[in-house]
C-alpha cells in the first residue's frame, strides 16, 4: 500500500468551497484507479471485479481520508491508447480521486447517471443535450449490461465568478456483480478534445473519469471516483493543483445534487 496515498490527501483550494486473461488488480491506491480505467474494453468479465475486491475494502477502511481526496497515479498516453483515445502527452494527466456516500437507492442512483434530463438533476449544467443508441429502459432493470451516451455540455464552473465552460463528453456505465452478490456500476467519462472556456486564468486541454460506486450493507451507495485533468494555469499566483481542485469541487457540489434529486424521486414514490 502507497504512503504517499495514505500520507498526502489532495488539498482542495478553501475559497472556491465547490483476448487473454485479466491483469491481477493491484493494491496501491494510486494505481488501482489507472488500472479500472483501462479495463473500459475489457473482454475478460473478471477484471472490474476483481478491482472491487481489493477497491472497495481499502476504501471502505480509509473513507474519511478519502472523503478529502488523494492524489491518484497520473493517465499516460498508454492509458488513453488502451480505451481508444489516440493523443500525444508530454507528461501524465494529473488525477485525484474522492469518496462519496449517497442516502439512495442503487437503483435511484442509476436512473439519475442515465437520466435523459441532466439539466433536472444538475443545476450546475445551464444546457445540457444527451443522445443515445442504448436501450435506457432495459439499463434501469439491470437487464442490459451497458448505457452509452453523448453529452453536449454547458456548464457553470464558479457561478459566483460567471466562470463556464462548453464541452462534450462520452458517457460510459456497467453494470457488475461481485462474487458476493454486490451490485457495482463501473463508469467512464471521456471529454478527449479540448474544453472552451470563458476565462484567460486556465485552459483544459482534456478531461477523464472513472467511477466505481456500490451497493453498501444498508441498500444505499458508496462511490469512489477519479478525475483527470490535462490543463495549465496561465497565471503565475495560482497553485498548480488549482485544475483539479476546480474539478473536485464540482464533484462534491454534483453529489449534493444528485443525492437531493434521489431522494426527492424516492420520497415521491413512497
Amino acid at each position: 500500500m502507497s504512503t504517499t496515498a495514505q500520507k498526502t490527501p489532495l488539498l482542495l483550494l478553501p475559497w472556491l468551497l465547490i483476448g487473454c486473461g485479466p491483469t491481477k488488480a493491484p493494491m496501491d491506491i494510486e494505481e488501482m484507479l489507472t488500472y479500472g480505467f483501462v479495463q473500459y474494453d475489457a473482454r475478460f468479465d473478471g477484471s472490474l471485479q476483481d478491482l472491487g475486491e481489493n477497491l472497495i475494502p481499502w476504501v471502505n477502511q480509509h473513507f474519511e481520508d478519502a472523503e478529502a481526496g488523494y492524489t491518484v497515479g497520473a493517465l499516460t498516453a498508454e492509458h488513453l491508447a488502451a480505451v481508444g483515445i489516440e493523443r500525444e502527452l508530454e507528461a501524465g494527466i494529473v488525477g485525484a480521486v474522492i469518496g462519496i456516500d449517497y442516502d439512495i437507492s442503487m437503483d435511484t442512483f442509476a436512473w439519475a447517471l442515465a437520466h435523459p434530463n441532466q439539466t433536472e438533476i444538475f443545476p450546475a449544467y445551464l444546457e445540457a443535450e444527451r443522445s443515445t443508441e442504448d436501450d435506457l429502459d432495459c439499463f434501469r432493470a439491470r437487464e442490459c449490461e451497458w448505457f452509452r451516451a453523448h453529452d453536449v455540455l454547458h456548464t457553470s464552473l464558479v457561478d459566483s465568478l460567471g466562470w463556464e465552460a462548453w464541452s462534450e463528453m462520452d458517457v460510459n456505465l456497467r453494470w457488475l456483480t461481485l462474487d458476493d452478490g454486490t451490485p457495482v456500476i463501473a463508469h467512464w467519462n471521456f471529454v478527449p478534445d479540448p474544453i472552451t472556456l470563458n476565462t484567460d486564468l486556465f485552459e483544459i486541454n482534456q478531461q477523464y473519469a472513472f467511477t466505481y460506486s456500490w451497493e453498501r450493507e444498508d441498500g444505499q451507495v458508496r462511490r469512489a471516483q477519479a478525475i483527470w485533468v490535462d490543463g495549465q494555469v496561465l497565471v503565475d499566483d495560482v497553485a498548480e493543483d488549482f485544475m483539479l481542485s476546480v474539478g473536485i469541487t464540482g464533484i462534491i457540489a454534483a453529489a449534493g445534487d444528485l443525492e437531493a434529486w434521489g431522494q426527492a424521486q424516492e420520497a415521491a414514490a413512497e
